[in-house]
């Protein structure tokens, strides 16, 4: 759980599902069994803000470390910040290959940063 640094502990039994209609609780469930690790697949929460992705994140998270996955999370401003620093000093490699010892990397806020093209295509390809 520390190497995660979740920003708050958000369990999916604390969401509530009733508050947020446009969310499909089965598909959380189903996310919950955490079959797109291991199936190596991307999760994509979108949203409005103040829908509940950064809870479903994390307690999403919260479910791969008690699963015995290794998780990390951050949000893309920070994330960005810190490639960029990597990026100058020569160690963006270095950076990159840390990133990916986690099987599942939360990556939190994306779309509240912008980004130039360039950004976008040397950091998410």
């Amino acid at each position: 759980m520390k190497s995660a640094v979740f920003p708050v502990k958000k369990t999916l039994e604390e969401f509530e599902f009733e508050f947020q209609k446009s969310i499909d609780k089965k598909v959380i469930e189903d996310l919950a069994t955490l079959r797109f690790v291991h199936n190596a697949e991307n999760v994509v929460l979108l949203g409005p803000p103040g829908v509940g992705k950064s809870h479903l994140a994390v307690a999403l998270g919260i479910e791969a470390v008690k699963a015995g996955i290794s998780v990390y999370f951050t949000n893309s401003g920070n994330l960005i910040e810190r490639l960029k620093i990597a990026n100058r000093e020569g160690m963006l490699e270095k950076k990159l290959k840390g990133l990916m010892k986690f099987k599942v990397l939360i990556i939190d806020e994306i779309g509240y940063l912008p980004l130039t093209k360039k950004e976008i295509t040397a950091y998410f390809g």
